[in-house]
């Protein structure tokens, strides 16, 4: 009985601890990039619902806050104007000519006061000769400036 514990039924292999070890460190790298892959892949699979469920439901907000805000505005139309006309019917012309001014410049073509003003009829190039055909954006249906 005691003579049989002198002797180990396994030999011992050198270096196996390191071993072990190289290969734990190796299976958990795998592993993590497993992980962050996949984690990345989810992220990026909720952002495509998130912005396809946003398309869908930004015109409806839109359209609740236009009317919010129209409501907004028309409530202080009325207010100013019973509070105008409370005292003299012209005030109100006068503070609606003050706040919506008619008779100032406004420079319809971005930076035409400047050296390099940008037309958006004909884009940033126009005195170009490559663009000398091209389409003004107007023709074009698009918003020209």
């Amino acid at each position: 009985e005691r003579r049989s514990k002198l002797f180990h039924d396994r030999p011992y292999i050198h270096g196996r601890l390191p071993k072990f070890f190289v290969i734990w460190t190796l299976s958990m790298a795998f592993w993590s990039a497993y992980y962050i892959k996949t984690k990345h892949e989810f992220q990026s699979y909720a952002a495509t619902v998130t912005l396809r469920c946003l398309r869908k439901t930004v015109p409806f907000v839109q359209a609740m806050e236009d009317i919010r805000f129209n409501a907004v505005s028309e409530r202080n139309y009325m207010i100013l104007k019973a509070i105008c006309d409370s005292e003299n019917p012209e005030t109100f012309q006068l503070y609606r000519a003050r706040y919506n001014q008619e008779d100032f410049f406004v420079s319809y073509i971005r930076g035409t006061l400047t050296k390099n003003y940008y037309d958006g009829r004909y884009g940033t190039q126009r005195w170009f000769d490559v663009y000398s055909n091209r389409k003004p954006e107007d023709e074009k249906y698009l918003v020209g400036y």
